[in-house]
């Protein structure tokens, strides 16, 4: 054990990156598989190793959250500006039209304007709220640490690519053990 403090010590307790494993164990080759099959065997002496198959494996599952509330903290700004700018017309067509009034006309319409404008604010104010909540950008993990998108709706579910497209969700492990009565 004592090497293996040694080593979390001297790596600053980091994991490597998972491209960096497989590179290392494709450029070992025939080696490689060696080495597993003897760690293999001594776990077998040890009776670590059951006589089960597991199998595991990544499953996408879809959240209950909106894709189109992911975003960076830029895009977020940008909507949120969009909104007050967008609220901003509104009110400047209304006192447009209050010079030039039909006012059956107007009662009806203003209410409908009156009910878009309340939306629009709100919808703002979250965002503006959102933003001050959360004042920085995730940042991903790796080499690159590039900015993550997050979502205001679930921030722990993500964007993810599947075979029917693009889902908000996570990222689960599945497994499975065979026969089912000995795991």
């Amino acid at each position: 054990m004592p090497r293996a403090r040694h080593f979390i010590a001297l790596s600053g307790d980091t994991a490597p990156h998972f491209t960096t494993l497989a590179a290392f164990v494709s450029s070992l080759g025939l080696r490689s598989s060696l080495t597993f099959a003897q760690v293999l065997f001594l776990c077998n002496q040890q009776g670590l190793i059951g006589r089960q198959m597991f199998a595991i494996d990544g499953v996408k599952l879809p959240s209950n959250a909106s894709k189109a509330r992911s975003g960076t903290r830029a895009d977020f700004d940008k909507q949120a500006t969009k909104l007050e700018e967008a609220a901003r017309k509104m009110i400047e067509r209304h006192r447009v039209n209050d010079l030039a009034a039909d006012t059956q006309v107007e009662a009806t319409l203003e209410a409908k304007a009156s009910e878009r404008l309340a939306s629009l604010r709100k919808e703002a104010a979250d965002l503006r709220a959102w933003l001050k909540d959360n004042p920085e950008d995730r940042k991903g993990v790796g080499k690159r640490g590039s900015v993550r998108l997050s979502n205001r709706t679930d921030g722990e579910s993500a964007k993810m690519a599947t075979s029917k497209g693009v889902i908000q969700g996570y990222c689960g492990v599945a497994a499975r053990c065979s026969p089912p009565d000995h795991c």
